[in-house]
């Protein structure tokens, strides 16, 4: 499989090897900043793109690794930056119907998320959000025997999430990874409420990022487990994430490191006795594999689906922080055909105050000897023929079982 690189992160390196590795060639690269003379040495033949468009137009790759926006730049003669540049980017990507491997989470709007995944559907292209937790070894053999009951009914989860960066942006790109680690083991996770320290209560410190630097949520699904989530301040060499997990039968200790590619550990504790177990794997190498097995028509996790859950749920944080309560998410599905709806009811409901509002304005009109008053029936009827017309356009709109259809064609 011939591969590209758009953008350079954390991870941009460890997918180098990987694919080196595996066999895979990796064979055009773009906005690699820093990296590009390590990536270039490692990939004899690598082609360095001036313009990340060019991708769109080539049969230099089979897939594209697409890093998240923290490190993006505005290419030359663009002015859009960060986030904003990335989404533009995976618009276009998507639409052409490029396979791609993103960095998650690619950008912290969840709009832009459910957008992507409209143009998904549209163009079938293969997306997979690239979320470590999903193939670490210790979290799925957790998964595993959580599922089989080991622990009884588990009742309480906690997660210790230790940040040298407690910046609001810092830690809501965090909470995004890590809502997916909760959502795999526990189930969807739709009830929200955080906890920190507002700059907006009097004496808090000013800063912006204040309310998320000792940020605390409370998460809970249909599945009935109590869930946490902190941030914990800590050095540099202290970073990692720790997952206590408590049952009616014992306690499971995670301790995940911040390195994705280091040994994890996992302490299972019950009545029938303790355990220490060390899990080493190659996450960027699964991934590939994941990546492949997707662009060869298998269905796969993560979906891009889980993509924007995750960064639905990261996205609720500050409406949370805002009311001062607990948030339920719907977690809708977000097709043309529901937007159109949606549309449609709002539009309808504007319609009929429209049309109270015009019988109020003609009545009084009237009175005043303003002969256009008499025709106001007439302008109402035409609203609403219009409006009805309008509803014609959902066939214009492919429902979902007519993409299924065609699929099984």
């Amino acid at each position: 499989m011939k591969i590209g690189l758009l953008g350079h992160d954390q991870h941009t390196l460890g997918f180098v090897a990987a694919a080196i590795a595996s066999g895979h060639a990796v064979t055009w690269a773009c906005e690699l900043g820093p990296l590009a003379d390590e990536v270039t040495r490692r990939c004899p033949g690598l082609l360095l793109a001036p313009y990340w468009e060019t991708v769109l137009s080539t049969s230099q790759v089979d897939a594209l690794i697409v890093a998240d926006a923290t490190a993006a730049s505005p290419a030359d003669g663009q002015w859009l930056a960060g986030e904003e540049l990335r989404a533009d980017q995976l618009r276009k990507l998507f639409q052409a119907g490029v396979p791609v491997l993103v960095s998650h989470p690619a950008c912290s709007s969840m709009l832009v998320y459910y957008e992507l995944d409209m143009i998904r559907r549209d163009t079938e292209c293969v997306a997979v959000p690239f979320i470590a937790t999903r193939w670490q070894p210790a979290v799925m053999h957790l998964a595993e025997r959580l599922a089989e009951g080991e622990l009884g009914v588990v009742q309480q989860a906690v997660l210790e999430r230790y940040l040298a960066d407690r910046s609001r942006a810092a830690v809501r790109s965090q909470f995004a990874g890590d809502a997916d680690l909760l959502r795999q083991l526990f189930g969807e996770q739709n009830r929200l409420a955080a906890m920190g320290v507002s700059p907006r209560v009097e004496g808090a410190s000013s800063d912006l990022n204040a309310d998320f630097a000792n940020l605390g949520l409370h998460l809970s699904g249909p599945e009935g487990v109590a869930a946490r989530w902190l941030v914990v301040p800590a050095a540099p060499a202290e970073l990692r994430a720790q997952l206590t997990v408590r049952g009616t039968g014992g306690r499971a200790t995670l301790i995940l490191p911040a390195d994705v590619t280091a040994p994890a550990t996992l302490y299972w504790d019950t009545s029938i006795g303790s355990e220490s177990l060390t899990f080493q794997g190659n996450v960027y190498q699964d991934a590939l594999d994941t990546l492949a097995d997707a662009i060869a028509g298998q269905e796969v996790e993560p979906s891009w689906l889980d993509g924007c859950r995750s960064v639905e749920l990261a996205d609720t944080i500050e409406r949370s922080l805002n009311k001062g309560r607990v948030v339920e998410l719907h977690f809708e599905d977000y097709t043309e055909e529901n937007t159109f709806k949606g549309t449609m009811t709002s539009l309808g409901c504007g319609v009929l105050l429209a049309g109270l509002v015009l019988m109020v304005v003609a009545a009084v009109a009237g009175r005043l000897g303003v002969r256009a008053a008499d025709y106001w029936p007439f302008f109402l009827l035409a609203a609403l023929v219009a409006f009805l017309l309008m509803q014609l356009l959902r066939f214009v709109l492919p429902g979902e079982s007519s993409k299924n259809g065609a699929d099984q064609a």
